[in-house]
């Protein structure tokens, strides 16, 4: 589907069933996939970016912060996963960033209440598309190493789950935090370059998910390695053309955020009119049984596309 196809039937694919959430996948595969805004052939192809990011990775292994990892080749024919754009290039994610593996501490090293010593730990329950703050657990501080540290723009992953539709969620962390990720969790650190929104918008596509998740395994519990993240592939557009799709994906997903609050409103209005029928037909107020089933039958098509109301029926 293009974009055109796409926002000529916004309002009506809305409206199908679960909708709006296949809507939104829909929004972010298209972005990774270059239909979602038009390319410029005046922007620096991604080659360009991608050389400089490779650059910084370099350094980095000079210096001894990270080790080299002499698996990391580039993709090749037959790796890719669809076609791109012109000005677009494949990479692997390891090849533009480092995979950090999260704090190993016993359980009787945490506690469920904050101190000065003691520093705040994510988990994979903290990491459903965007970050949350619930039921944190908090370890000592000298457990975590500086690198393990949340900063902005890390994407954290859940590298274990007894549910495969789970394992590798990720989200992406706004701003850096004085907090850290248990074991069972990874960071992905970009080198700078990429934008950082269009990161977000790649690791919680459709096509994150799909790769990532022919890379788990395990019996009981599904587990994702380091490995696994290090050598995904990843669409990478040009930096001006990022820009463009992360402000076309806001633009599109507020359109949702605007068609599900009125989706939500008009769903409470038809259950509320349901009752009132349903309260008609079956108490003795003044109307009739055969007035009050009249009512139900001439308008039952609006009172009956909300499931919920079909028991109450």
């Amino acid at each position: 589907m293009t974009i055109n196809l796409l926002l000529g039937d916004f309002d009506r694919l809305a409206e199908a069933p679960n909708g709006i959430p296949k809507l939104r996948e829909l929004i972010l595969q298209l972005a990774v996939r270059g239909k979602l805004v038009p390319q410029d052939p005046n922007d620096e192809p991604a080659s360009e970016l991608l050389k400089r990011m490779r650059a910084e990775k370099q350094r980095l292994i000079a210096k001894g912060v990270i080790r080299d990892r002499k698996d990391l080749l580039p993709v090749v024919s037959g790796e890719e996963r669809y076609s791109l754009p012109g000005g677009w290039e494949w990479t692997r994610v390891g090849l533009i960033s480092r995979v950090i593996r999260g704090v190993s501490y016993r359980k009787h090293e945490a506690s469920s209440e904050p101190s000065a010593d003691m520093l705040p730990i994510l988990r994979a329950n903290n990491i459903n598309g965007v970050l949350n703050t619930e039921k944190l657990v908090f370890v000592p501080i000298e457990k975590v190493r500086e690198e393990q540290f949340i900063q902005q723009g890390d994407i954290l992953i859940a590298m274990s789950s007894g549910s495969l539709s789970l394992v590798g969620k990720a989200a992406q962390a706004d701003r850096s935090m004085h907090a850290s990720f248990g074991a069972f969790c990874a960071a992905i650190r970009f080198s700078p370059g990429l934008d950082l929104r269009y990161e977000r918008v790649f690791f919680q596509s459709p096509d994150y998910r799909r790769g990532i998740a022919g890379s788990s395994r395990g019996i009981g519990i599904n587990n994702l390695r380091k490995a696994d993240l290090l050598q995904a592939v990843m669409p990478i557009p040009p930096i001006a053309e990022q820009k463009r799709i992360v402000a076309k994906v806001d633009e599109l997903m507020a359109l949702c955020d605007d068609l599900e609050t009125k989706q939500q409103a008009k769903r409470a209005k038809q259950i509320a009119l349901n009752r009132a029928s349903l309260h008609a037909l079956t108490q003795q107020n003044g109307t009739s049984i055969a007035t009050a089933w009249q009512r139900i039958r001439d308008h039952f098509d609006d009172l009956y596309t909300v499931p919920d109301t079909v028991a109450e029926l």
